[in-house]
């Protein structure tokens, strides 16, 4: 009920964002409105619940700072997830903001994987919006600013850091480079990057190397990432050499996204990093699909591949999303810190 639901709010606001250019905004309120005061939603909440009631610090300061003054002053951890998330999504609509087509981007954001990613890896996801306008800032020779953002982002969550050398990076919006650009990307996914890094260098990522989580992506990342490159080659062609290079942000940040998904597949984890360019995905294919020649036929082709994305992810649903429950947020914390902890020992016995 839960994917249905979902899934008619974006029907809705997909057929509104033809007609209304900020009807976005409406829709950026009403997923704060309701993703915004979730409970037990996603995998990792009970998790960060058990950080706030245990008062847990981590390297990611300024993240552990803001959840310990929540903390320490009384406040509720449902206050706490929906002055989060709020924050993490009214970023990632300025973000989408600065572009072209933005109230269609932000639309076809919400049924996107990064988006159910936002209610589980909150503090990936926090972190996410600020490296994105660090990548902005610097791409337009803000480098100061860009900075401040990057660090800002990095302590949020510090395996930010392995993506700055990233946010000086720049692709040639040659067509002829471009092939050659996808097809290196299409032997990527063969490539054990395990093998020839030394562990010492995976810092944040180092304990899932003997871990469960130590293995290859599914079958479903193949046909999701072919399917990504093949749309992306024919939106190209259709589009003039001077309309990619007005797009040239958008599309090195997109290349910079196939190369760390591309290299995850013998090493799941390592997909975490593609995260922060994923949102790339969408604002590329939109932007080429509206600019091509066959405006209409390409849309239809980006929407219908999202929705199939979509099924995928309810059918699977990997980040525990389906079992979302609506509770109003309280101001203050009215359950003891052992119920707190009964309901996180229920989450994982479910």
């Amino acid at each position: 009920m839960f994917w249905v639901a979902y899934y008619s709010v974006f029907l809705t606001f997909l057929f509104l964002a033809k007609k209304y250019k900020n009807i976005h905004l409406l829709l950026l309120f009403i997923m704060i409105f309701f993703m915004g005061q979730r409970w037990m939603t996603g995998e990792d909440f009970p998790g960060y619940l058990l950080y706030y009631v245990s008062g847990f610090e981590g390297v990611d300061f300024t993240f552990f700072w803001f959840q310990n003054f929540f903390s320490s002053s009384g406040f509720s951890f449902s206050l706490f997830i929906f002055f989060t998330y709020a924050i993490t999504l009214l970023l990632t609509y300025k973000f989408i903001n600065r572009f072209q087509n933005s109230a269609f981007v932000f639309v076809l954001f919400i049924i996107t994987e990064l988006a159910f990613i936002q209610l589980s890896q909150i503090k990936q996801s926090l972190a996410i919006p600020f490296f994105l306008f660090a990548f902005y800032f610097i791409y337009n020779k803000k480098v100061l600013l860009g900075m401040v953002f990057a660090m800002l982002a990095s302590s949020i969550h510090v395996g930010t850091i392995f993506l700055l050398p990233f946010l000086f990076f720049r692709v040639l919006c040659r067509k002829d480079y471009l092939n050659l650009i996808l097809f290196i990307i299409c032997f990527l996914p063969l490539l054990d990057v395990t093998a020839f890094i030394p562990s010492a260098l995976y810092f944040k990522f180092s304990h899932y190397l003997d871990g469960q989580y130590n293995q290859p992506l599914s079958y479903y990342h193949y046909f999701k990432l072919y399917g990504v490159i093949i749309l992306f080659l024919l939106l190209y062609q259709v589009n003039t050499s001077s309309f990619l290079e007005r797009n040239r942000f958008l599309i090195t940040g997109f290349i910079i996204y196939l190369f760390l998904y591309s290299i995850s597949f013998k090493f799941a984890p390592l997909m975490r990093l593609s995260y922060y360019f994923r949102i790339f995905e969408v604002l590329v294919f939109v932007n080429l699909a509206m600019g091509a020649n066959l405006r209409q036929v390409f849309s239809v082709i980006v929407v219908l591949f999202y929705s199939l994305s979509f099924l995928v992810i309810s059918l699977v649903d990997p980040y525990n999303v389906s079992r979302y429950s609506f509770d109003f947020v309280n101001l203050y914390e009215t359950k003891t810190e052992a119920e707190l902890r009964f309901e996180i020992e229920q989450f994982y016995e479910e």
